[in-house]
């Protein structure tokens, strides 16, 4: 699959997230924990959802910390293990995966060639934004990875 990648100026956004270390067997099981317990935790605090479910990676050894959730209005004090991150603004790359999740590493290694061609650097850790659910044939899944033009 060619991914079209281009930039975008995207605002900071409050988020609700369960935080997590997993490997990548994991990373399914984790988001369905995390996306029920956030949602959960937005409910009791009367908070509604302001957008699609998102789960932000980082590298570590054997596996990924995640942030997992839901973008909402404002930084909130929630219980439990759920708590607000701010995802960043500013420049980001993005790209957009159609098909099954379990393909949506090519979009990642699409994004890290066009940075190295484009003179574009990373500047953070990227998030997948899910545009439909798992029941859809054919998902979109958004990749965004904040960077910078050297």
């Amino acid at each position: 699959m060619g991914y079209d990648i281009h930039t975008v100026e995207i605002d900071s956004q409050h988020a609700a997230v369960l935080s997590g270390t997993c490997s990548m067997g994991e990373v399914g099981g984790f988001l369905a924990e995390a996306f029920d317990k956030v949602l959960g935790a937005l409910a009791r605090a009367a908070v509604p959802v302001d957008g699609k479910p998102f789960a932000r990676y980082d590298m570590v050894d054997g596996g990924f910390t995640v942030d997992a959730g839901f973008p909402c209005p404002a930084d909130l004090d929630l219980d439990g293990d759920v708590h607000t991150i701010t995802l960043p603004g500013g420049m980001a790359a993005l790209t957009t995966h159609v098909g099954p999740y379990e393909g949506v590493a090519a979009a990642y290694q699409a994004i890290e060639e066009w940075f190295t061609t484009s003179g574009h650097r990373p500047t953070g850790a990227p998030w997948e934004t899910y545009l439909d659910g798992p029941e859809v044939p054919e998902p979109r899944t958004t990749v965004t990875w904040p960077c910078t033009l050297d």
